[in-house]
């Protein structure tokens, strides 16, 4: 059974890509960056897009401000081609809603990549998490939610990889909140 088994290590290595990561220590934002607010909601395309745009102090220490979100949008994204990409979902979050999600981002733990990481395949999803706080301007948090999951707020970012404030606490509150799961 020879056959068998190569077989199986090819679609193994299909459904997985390795990746080798140079951990930095610190966060460079890919560009071209794009401000979003609540008020404007969800663009239906993203015709250049690399990364969200930070706007507003003390977002070089955690994803998102300690104090409680007020309001939110969450636009989920599918890429294209050429860096563009098609709004698939939004969803608008009430005070009880994005008070939980900013929480759970302002408690993820800001962790570089492991050396070596393996990752399952980035099928082009993410999703743009956009809070409103009072006195200051709205957070930006993008959200790679396939590939190797990343998150990061323009300044700053996150690891899923052996990370538990992200895969224990982040992950399941973001599907919980945005697929009733």
């Amino acid at each position: 059974m020879p056959g068998s088994v190569g077989a199986l290590a090819s679609a193994a290595l299909v459904a997985f890509a390795v990746y080798t990561v140079a951990a930095a220590p610190d966060y460079t934002a890919s560009g071209p960056q794009v401000r979003f607010t609540t008020a404007t909601g969800c663009p239906h395309r993203l015709d250049r897009f690399g990364d969200v745009r930070a706007d507003g102090p003390d977002l070089g220490d955690a994803l998102a401000p300690s104090e409680p979100a007020r309001a939110g949008v969450v636009c989920s994204y599918r890429s294209l081609q050429r860096s563009a990409a098609a709004l698939s979902a939004s969803v608008r979050l009430g005070p009880a809603e994005a008070r939980v999600l900013g929480g759970a981002l302002a408690r993820v733990d800001l962790k570089d990549a492991p050396d070596e990481t393996s990752c399952p395949a980035d099928t082009g999803r993410f999703a743009v998490i956009v809070l409103a706080y009072s006195g200051r301007p709205d957070v930006d948090v993008r959200y790679q939610d396939s590939g190797c999951r990343t998150l990061d707020n323009g300044v700053v970012s996150a690891w899923e990889v052996a990370n538990p404030s992200f895969y224990n606490r982040f992950a399941p509150t973001f599907d919980r909140l945005l697929h009733n799961g």
